[in-house]
């Protein structure tokens, strides 16, 4: 991450620098004075003395870290409004120092701001510094941080203005930030406008600003899934219990959240408190009940808030469906559940309950057809919640030398911004005469294992590729046709597919677009994929080792008719198969070519 600030020092080049003939050549580099601070002088609002020097501080301004100690809660997602916040930081230190212990800093410095405690009963050298922490819409212009509180790195806090078109996706998404900073009798901070910024600091800073978004959207989904839901109930009565219900046929493990709006004024935040109950229940009437409490805010738990928890045992009985709970022998405390079928359960009022496993591949399995075909009905992961992947064990780089070794030198990877479970990038070889069509390759899909049945374990670890031909449209503005997107938008979907489902991807699996099948798109009769060994490259690509001692398969995703699809679940995937290579059909894409069937 040092280079990121010498990728800065470089474009910017070293102060005094030279800015603008006459007026011109500013760029985006000035913000105007906000609207809420128009008509304020700088006794109203000391701020404004900073935006007024804004040339002087690109002129003269030292390229240093930043970690931000608090800021504006409305900054952490995208708005319109510029806000302000605190940044610690220092002059002197190496970048290397800068990046270990700025860190350490701003967590002593918001410590010491949210503590418990008096401010007389801070050590007397840290009191100021507190004191302004505290008063939120206090200004620091170079606030030494007290020897106590600064890890041996001499260091300073000053108050910035976040400008939203400055910012990545004009929200922060970290707290880690290359600033200008003027020292003179006081310091004066920029955050240096996100156009500057590599792309090692640009793209986690997006994601983290996608993931928050999505968060909050998740967070007002299901704030207003229950509050329909609760209507409903009133309207209509709670859902008729499942009365041939048995202990045999709810025994095991089930889970269900409900998140409730925390009432008042909160400005920009969504403030709620998110309730987990997870109930383990025996054949023998035994169950357990785990409750989880967790103050959220925009999606997210909250930090520094507690969290509740509780476990308790009890006895359980079932009569018409609805399932008893008595706690600890006392038959004063209980708690009612309806039982709706195999896989759901309702208390009466808020909490929906599902298991939280998926059924085996066995339990799964709903018919064979006459071409010996299995077919596996999925339902989404139990109680689904935003959960960002874990990529310490990517295969990214493996397969980026793979792919190009194989199959040619790849030309762009469109790496994914938000990501649920595993993180789908897909990588583009451009067409060259001895291969001339696109070839896309996914990574991500194999960092996890997938849940393949007994005999196959050798088949966890896939990734999926297919070709397009040359004049596919693969630029962002063709993407928003579906016509253009579909063949992409796919490659994601099954790369996450069995995590998300619990299941597994291999050859000759089949997936259709719906039951019954539709097309793809409006362009194309294709109505789902068959997985097939890819057909336009060498055998070695098939197969990558990669520690430890895991092997990645590829698999080619090869477009299919409906009546093709109905064709392999009568006569077999050999059979379609036997028509699909007689008629020399790859995964290359082809709009326009017959049906074999």
């Amino acid at each position: 991450m040092t280079s990121a600030l010498d990728h800065i020092r470089q474009k910017l080049g070293t102060e005094p620098r030279r800015i603008g003939f006459m007026g011109f050549g500013w760029g985006d580099r000035l913000f105007p004075i906000p609207a809420s601070l128009r008509g304020l002088t700088p006794n109203d609002e000391p701020m404004l003395d900073t935006l007024l020097r804004q040339k002087d501080i690109w002129r003269g301004g030292r390229i240093v870290w930043g970690f931000i100690v608090m800021a504006n809660e409305a900054l952490y997602l995208p708005g319109k409004n510029d806000l302000p916040g605190d940044v610690v930081y220092s002059l002197s230190a190496t970048d290397e120092d800068a990046l270990e212990k700025l860190p350490q800093v701003a967590k002593a410095l918001f410590e010491a701001k949210v503590a418990e405690k008096e401010l007389s009963d801070f050590p007397e050298d840290q009191r100021g510094m507190v004191e302004h922490l505290r008063q939120e819409t206090d200004r620091a212009f170079g606030l030494a941080v007290p020897h106590s509180m600064r890890r041996s790195l001499e260091c300073h806090v000053s108050s910035f203005w976040a400008h939203r078109a400055h910012l990545p996706d004009e929200a922060l998404g970290g707290r880690l930030v290359p600033l200008l900073v003027l020292a003179g009798k006081v310091h004066d901070v920029l955050i240096i406008p996100a156009s500057y910024w590599p792309s090692d600091l640009l793209i986690p800073w997006q994601q983290r600003v996608k993931e928050r978004v999505v968060r909050r959207g998740f967070s007002e989904e299901r704030l207003a899934q229950q509050k329909a839901w609760l209507e409903v109930i009133e309207r209509d009565g709670p859902p008729a219990p499942w009365t041939d219900a048995t202990p045999e046929s709810i025994a095991g493990d089930w889970a269900g959240e409900f998140e409730r709006e925390i009432p008042g004024e909160h400005g920009a935040s969504l403030p709620t408190l998110m309730t987990r109950q997870e109930w383990h229940f025996e054949a023998d009437g035994r169950c357990t009940l785990v409750l989880t409490m967790q103050p959220m805010n925009n999606g997210e738990p909250i930090g520094e808030a507690p969290s509740f928890d509780a476990e308790q045992e009890g006895w359980f009985t079932i009569e018409d469906g609805v399932l008893t709970v008595r706690w600890g022998g006392d038959d004063a405390r209980q708690t009612t559940l309806t039982i709706i079928s195999s896989g759901e359960m309702f208390d009466g009022e808020l909490f929906w309950l599902r298991r939280t496993h998926q059924p085996s591949h066995e339990e799964r399995a709903s018919e064979v057809t006459d071409g010996g075909s299995t077919i596996y009905r999925h339902k989404p992961r139990a109680a689904p919640t935003f959960a960002p992947p874990d990529m310490s064990e990517s295969n990214l780089q493996a397969i980026d030398d793979h792919v190009a070794e194989h199959i040619g030198k790849i030309e762009n990877v469109w790496h994914e911004i938000v990501s649920d479970i595993v993180h789908i990038d897909v990588h583009v070889v451009p067409p060259r005469p001895e291969r001339p069509y696109y070839t896309l390759v996914t990574s991500g899909m194999s960092d996890l294992p997938m849940n393949a049945p007994e005999g196959a374990e050798d088949w966890k670890f896939a990734e999926l590729m297919l070709c397009l031909p040359p004049d596919w449209p693969l630029t962002t503005e063709a993407f928003k046709d579906e016509r253009n997107y579909w063949p992409v938008r796919w490659l994601k979907t099954l790369a996450r597919f069995p995590h998300e489902y619990e299941t597994w991807l291999s050859v000759a699996h089949t997936i259709p677009n719906g039951e019954p099948p539709e097309p793809l798109a409006d362009n194309t009769d294709f109505a789902g994929f068959m997985l097939v060994p890819p057909l336009t490259t060498s055998v070695e690509f098939h197969e990558l080792l990669v520690p430890p001692l895991r092997t990645i398969h590829f698999h080619a995703l090869l477009p299919l008719t409906a009546a093709e699809m109905a064709f392999k679940l009568k006569q077999g995937a050999d059979a379609l198969m036997e028509r699909l290579e007689k008629a020399k059909i790859t995964e290359l894409i082809d709009l326009h070519r017959k049906s074999v069937v």
